[in-house]
Formats: structure tokens, C-alpha cells, sequence
């Protein structure tokens, strides 16, 4: 077991806040995935009411998880206002939660979740062979809702697919201009070309990819 203390995990919880805050609240994330023949695309909205699922934690004293979230990032969390899970599952989550708030820059699998273990709600899974992010639908978009120290490949019904791009937008934005990953292999053309996605993006085919791709 992955020993965080409570003091340990403020701070983690703190740093994570303003990695959040800076990379994903307030923005939409699409995932595009693709294996042969299969082709498998979601948006994401991140919110800040999102952020206390992720650490894992169970919040005291009738906190609100926006709340949590705002007390985080101005480093006003005490070891009082929460509990790590009784599943053992929090440390685990902290371990991974740095990683994970740059989930649009990393994430190179995703796929359904396969129900395995009965211990998470989610449906879709985004990731590496390390770390993943849980995901719910609810309405247009999926929301995240766990981070997860495991290999995406052993939560999800086979075939997991192989990211292909991600693209960042501000929740006020129509359309993706912001690329944050695409593969080797693909070019603008190839990405706006797909059944469903070209829509969704204000990417001009003939453009240069380096004045919309961002690999920081």
C-alpha cells in the first residue's frame, strides 16, 4: 500500500488544484481514437465540481465539492475537512493525480470500461499503461469522475483504441482550434476528415499543423 499521509495529501491536493485550474477547468477535451476499421470519439467538459472525484478523498463538515475545490486552490484545505476512502483507493488516486491533470497531453488509450472489479461508475477510460482517468456521461458531455493507478489496457472491453489527437477548447468556444497530441501518422487532413469530427473543428486542412499543435 502507497503510504500518503493526511499532510502529504493537502499538499497534493493543493498542487493538483492549480495544475487543474490552469490546464482543465472550464474546457472541453476531445479524444479521438482509432483501430482499423474502428473509430471511437468523446468530448469531455471539466468543471471544477469535478476536481474532489478525482482526488479520491471523502469530504467533512457538508463541504460542497465546489467548495473543496475552491479551498484547494487557495491552499485554505486542512487535514480536518477530509478522509481518505475506507477502500484504500485515495492513495492510490494521489499517486496518479499530477500526472493526470495533463490527462490531454498523455492520454494514449482509450475505451469503454469493462465493469471489472465493480468498484468504479464510469464509461469511458482515457490514459496510459500507468495512469487513467475515469469519465460519466451526462447530457452532451462526459465528465471526469476517478483517476485510476492502472493500465487502461486491464479496464476495458478489448479492443482498447489507439489515440489518434486531442484537442482543447474553452467551454465558451464553438469549435476545437487547439491541438494538443496528434500521432506520427496523421496529418489535419486526416483528422478533420473523420465521420463526425471534421465538425466539430475550426482547423483549415491546408494549414501547417505547427500553428495548431501545442506538444508542451
Amino acid at each position: 500500500m502507497i503510504q500518503v499521509t493526511k499532510s502529504q495529501a493537502r499538499r497534493i491536493i493543493h498542487n493538483c488544484a492549480i495544475a487543474y485550474r490552469d490546464s482543465l477547468v472550464n474546457r472541453n477535451v476531445l479524444f479521438i481514437a482509432e483501430r482499423d476499421d474502428i473509430l471511437d470519439y468523446f468530448e469531455a467538459l471539466f468543471l471544477a465540481s469535478n476536481y474532489q472525484h478525482l482526488t479520491g478523498v471523502v469530504i467533512r463538515n457538508s463541504m460542497t465539492a465546489n467548495a473543496f475545490y475552491n479551498r484547494a486552490l487557495d491552499d485554505r484545505i486542512t487535514e480536518n475537512d477530509f478522509d481518505f476512502s475506507s477502500d484504500g483507493t485515495t492513495r492510490m488516486k494521489l499517486d496518479v493525480l499530477p500526472k493526470l491533470m495533463k490527462i490531454h497531453y498523455i492520454a494514449r488509450m482509450v475505451g469503454n470500461y469493462d465493469g471489472s472489479g465493480n468498484y468504479l461508475m464510469a464509461e469511458k477510460i482515457a490514459g496510459t499503461t500507468t495512469a487513467a482517468m475515469g469519465f460519466i456521461k451526462e447530457g452532451l458531455y462526459y465528465y471526469p469522475n476517478s483517476a485510476l493507478k492502472v493500465d487502461v489496457k486491464s479496464i476495458t472491453i478489448k479492443p482498447f483504441l489507439k489515440v489518434s489527437a486531442v484537442l482543447v477548447k474553452d467551454i465558451n468556444s464553438e469549435k476545437y482550434r487547439h491541438m494538443t497530441y496528434i500521432t506520427k501518422d496523421k496529418n489535419i487532413i486526416d483528422i478533420t476528415s473523420l465521420p463526425g469530427v471534421g465538425d466539430k473543428l475550426d482547423i483549415p486542412p491546408n494549414t501547417p499543423l505547427e500553428e495548431y499543435l501545442d506538444r508542451s
